[in-house]
Formats: C-alpha cells, sequence, structure tokens
C-alpha cells in the first residue's frame, strides 16, 4: 500500500502532537526540567520522523512493517514509561527533601526547647540562690544582733554587779562607820558619867580643858550627824 504526502504529514502532526502534548504536560508538572525535556523531545521527534519515514516506504502488509511499528510503539511506551519512573523518583526526591525539612524543624524546634528549659533552670537556679543569700544575710542579722542582746545583757549584768558591789561596799561603809560610831558614842557616854561622878564627888573643882575649848560640843556634834 502506497502512502501520498497528506497520509505521511498526518501522521508526523498526530504523533508529534502527542508527544509534544505529553512532554508539555510533564514539563507544566515540574516532572521534567532543562534538559531532559530537551533530550526527550528530540529523541522523540527523531523516533516520529523515522516512523514517518519508514512508514510509506515499506508495504504495511509485510511483516516487517508490523514489526517496527510494534517497536517504535514499544520505544515511546518505554519513553512513557521513563517520564513515568522520572516523575516518581521526582516525587519521591520531594518527599524526601520535605521529611529532610519536617526532621530538621522538629531538630530545630527541639534545641529551642532545650534552651528554655535550660533558661528555667537557670532562673530557677538564681532564684534559688538569691533565696540562700536573703535567708544568709538574715541569719547573720539575726546573729548579730542575738550578740548585740548578749552583749546589752552582760554589760547589764556587769552594771548590776557593779551597783551590787558598791552597795555592798556602802554597807559595808556604814557598818565600819557604825562601829566607829558606836565607838565614839560609848566613848563619849563613859567620858561624860565620869566626869558627872567626879563633879557630884567633889573630886573635880574645875571643868576639864575638853570641855571647856568646845571640844565635847564638837564631838557631840559629829556623833548627832552621823546618828541621821
Amino acid at each position: 500500500m502506497a502512502y501520498d504526502i497528506g497520509q505521511v504529514t498526518d501522521m508526523f502532526d498526530t504523533l508529534s502532537a502527542k508527544v509534544i502534548n505529553e512532554l508539555d504536560s510533564q514539563f507544566n508538572k515540574g516532572r521534567i526540567k532543562g534538559t531532559d525535556y530537551a533530550n526527550a523531545y528530540a529523541a522523540l521527534l527523531s523516533t516520529i520522523i523515522q516512523v514517518c519515514i519508514d512508514v510509506p516506504l515499506k508495504d504495511k502488509q509485510t511483516q516487517g512493517l508490523d514489526k517496527d511499528i510494534e517497536l517504535k510503539d514499544a520505544q515511546i511506551q518505554q519513553i512513557e514509561n521513563d517520564i513515568e519512573v522520572k516523575d516518581k523518583q521526582v516525587e519521591l526526591q520531594e518527599l524526601q527533601v520535605n521529611k529532610d525539612i519536617e526532621v530538621k524543624d522538629k531538630q530545630i524546634q527541639q534545641a529551642e526547647n532545650d534552651i528554655e528549659v535550660k533558661n528555667k533552670q537557670l532562673e530557677l537556679q538564681e532564684l534559688q540562690t538569691n533565696k540562700d543569700i536573703e535567708i544568709k544575710d538574715r541569719q547573720i542579722a539575726l546573729q548579730e544582733l542575738q550578740a548585740e542582746n548578749d552583749i546589752a545583757v552582760k554589760n547589764k549584768q556587769l552594771e548590776l554587779q557593779e551597783l551590787q558591789v558598791n552597795k555592798d561596799i556602802a554597807v559595808k561603809d556604814r557598818q565600819i562607820q557604825g562601829f566607829d560610831d558606836k565607838i565614839r558614842t560609848d566613848l563619849f557616854k563613859t567620858q561624860m558619867d565620869t566626869w558627872g561622878m567626879m563633879f557630884a564627888s567633889g573630886m573635880l573643882d574645875k571643868k576639864p580643858d575638853i570641855i571647856t575649848n568646845d571640844e565635847t560640843s564638837t564631838l557631840y556634834n559629829t556623833i548627832k550627824s552621823r546618828l541621821r
């Protein structure tokens, strides 16, 4: 069977349109990019051209032409399969990249959480340290106050002891003075009684000098003043 130019052109247009539509679809989906698109386009276009050249030259009824068409179909199918495999690989790569990003985000979040926990621990440690310092300062203040109170008590005790000692000394001084006054009083009384009896008996005809020169009055006044 012979092919005219119109049939060959229709065959080329149909095959190339199908291939280009498929390539554009894959390109728009981002599954093939750059040189992959150009290489696939060149390979498919070369195949289409070869098919369009070979088909008119061979008899459609021959077994060889059928095999060749089947081979071309198989090549086209292989190319489509390759594109599908590459698309799947791209999807898996994107999934892997997204998974890696997710893992890194989790790691960053964990690191941030660890930092937050450590900062909180540091805040608690600082708070505890400040509280310990406050307690120690309070204890020191109480110890100083206790020491001051102890010193005040001891000073008061010393004052009381000193006062008691002075009191005891005053009492003893008074006791000693009382003994002296008793001696003077007894002496004065004895002397006066003796002089009285001597005057009464006529043994003395004049007053003793101790009486005439006011010594007796002075001694009496001294004794009297001490008895007040």
